[in-house]
C-alpha cells in the first residue's frame, strides 16, 4: 500500500463512527460477522516510530482535560476517514495531524500495519460506518476498508427500532460486551453514524497480592522512574508488548497537561529496575468520547456539520448529507487478575491527581490514556 487507498479502489477497543438517514420502515437487521483479518502492507516494525508520535500528540492534545482516549482508535478511524473523502473533508482530516498528500499516503500504511499487529495481542480496535437508505454503499471499498483496517461499512434500512437495535449489537459484540449500548435511540434527522471502539484483555506477568481496600500490590523489583514532576510507575503484562503505567503528579508541569504526559511516556520508556514494591489502584472505566466536539477543535468540522465529501463510500456522499452521530467507547478495567480479564473484586480506588496510560512497548503508541479522579 504505497499509495493512499482511495486512489487505488472505489469506495477498528475501547471507538465509534456511525451514519443514520431517517425513515419510517422498520426491519430486523444483521449485525456484519467478525472483522476479517487485516492485509498488512508492511511489519509494524517497518514504520518510521514519528507516526507514533505524532498520534501520540493528538492523544494527549484530546485528552488534556482527562478524558479517555484511544490513539489506535483515533488514528485507525482518522486513516479510514481520509480513504473515504474528497476535497474540504479530506482536508480538514490532514490537518488534524498536520499531513501533507504524500504524508497522509504514508500514515495509512503506518495505521494499516499497526491494524495488522495486532492479532492474537489482547487488543482489538474496530472501526464502523453505519448508513441508512437511500445511501448504495460501493462494495469495493466496503471491502478494501475490510482489509486494511478491520473496519466496517453497514448499510442499515431505517432508523427504526430494528437499526437502533442492530447498532447496539454491533457494539455489544465488537466490545466483547464491556460496552451495552451505544445509543438508547438513533434520532430521525441522523444520516450516518460512527462507532469506534476498543477492548484489551492481558494479565499481568507478575501476578500481585490484593489488598483488602482493593489495592494490588506488586513485589520487587519493578520499574520506576522519578523526575522532579513526575514519579512513574511501569507495571509489565503478559505478551511483553503492553506495560501499564501509572503517573504521580510531583509538580505541575510548565506545559501543562500536554507536556505532562509527553515527559510521563518517555521516563516510562526510561524506567529502571528498583527493589521496591509497588501498589496500584483497581479500578473500572467507560468512557465515551463526543468525536465531533473532540476533532473540532484539531480542525476536523465539515464532517459533522456538512456537507461531507465522500464518494468512495458512496456517490450520494459527495457534498451530501453528514455524520450525525460520531462516539469513541472503551472500557477500562484493572483488577487482580489483568486488565480487562476476570471481575473486578472489590470497591474501585480513585486516585486525585494521577493518570494512567496503556503503553505499547513495541511502537511507543499510547494505546489508551485517562485520568484516574
Amino acid at each position: 500500500m504505497t499509495k493512499i487507498l482511495r486512489k487505488t479502489a472505489a469506495p477498528l477497543s475501547l471507538f465509534i463512527l456511525i451514519g443514520i438517514l431517517c425513515g419510517c420502515r422498520d426491519t430486523t437487521y444483521k449485525i456484519p460477522s467478525d472483522s476479517k483479518p487485516v492485509e498488512a502492507s508492511m511489519p509494524v516494525s517497518e514504520v518510521s516510530p514519528s507516526w507514533f508520535t505524532r498520534l501520540n500528540d493528538l492523544t494527549f492534545t484530546l485528552s488534556k482535560d482527562g478524558d479517555l482516549v484511544s490513539g489506535p482508535g483515533i488514528g485507525i478511524a482518522l486513516a479510514f476517514l481520509m480513504n473515504s473523502s474528497e476535497g474540504q473533508t479530506s482536508r480538514e482530516l490532514q490537518t488534524s495531524l498536520n499531513l501533507s498528500d504524500k504524508e497522509s499516503s504514508d500514515f495509512n500504511d503506518a495505521m494499516n500495519a499497526y491494524a495488522g499487529s495486532l492479532q492474537d495481542s489482547g487488543l482489538s480496535v474496530t472501526t464502523g460506518l453505519f448508513m441508512v437508505w437511500p445511501i448504495l454503499v460501493t462494495p469495493m471499498f466496503q471491502e478494501e476498508m475490510a482489509r486494511a483496517y478491520g473496519a466496517d461499512i453497514v448499510r442499515l434500512g431505517s432508523a427504526g427500532i430494528g437499526a437502533n437495535r442492530a447498532l447496539n449489537d454491533y457494539v455489544r459484540a465488537r466490545s466483547g460486551g464491556a460496552i451495552d449500548q451505544f445509543s438508547p435511540k438513533l434520532e430521525r434527522e441522523l444520516v450516518m453514524v460512527l462507532a469506534s471502539t476498543q477492548r484489551f484483555q492481558a494479565e499481568w506477568k507478575q501476578s500481585p497480592i490484593q489488598s483488602e481496600d482493593g489495592t494490588l500490590r506488586f513485589a520487587a523489583p519493578n520499574r520506576i522512574a522519578v523526575s522532579d514532576r513526575l514519579r512513574v510507575s511501569v507495571i509489565p503484562l503478559a505478551g511483553d508488548r503492553f506495560d501499564l503505567v501509572i503517573a504521580q503528579t510531583l509538580l505541575p508541569h510548565p506545559e501543562g497537561s500536554v507536556g505532562e504526559m509527553k515527559e510521563t511516556v518517555a521516563l516510562a520508556r526510561d524506567a529502571k529496575e528498583a527493589n521496591l514494591p509497588l501498589s496500584v489502584p483497581t479500578f473500572s472505566v467507560t468512557a465515551e468520547l463526543d468525536l465531533a466536539k473532540a476533532l473540532e477543535p484539531v480542525g476536523v468540522k465539515s464532517l459533522w456539520t456538512g456537507p461531507v465529501d465522500m464518494p468512495q463510500v458512496a456517490m450520494e456522499l459527495r457534498g451530501n448529507q453528514r455524520i450525525g452521530l460520531a462516539k469513541q467507547m472503551f472500557r477500562f478495567t484493572v483488577g487482580a487478575e489483568g486488565i480487562g480479564v476476570g471481575e473486578l473484586r472489590g470497591k474501585p480506588i480513585r486516585r486525585p491527581g494521577e493518570r494512567f496510560f496503556l503503553l505499547d512497548r513495541k511502537t511507543g503508541l499510547v494505546v489508551v490514556t485517562g485520568r484516574l479522579d
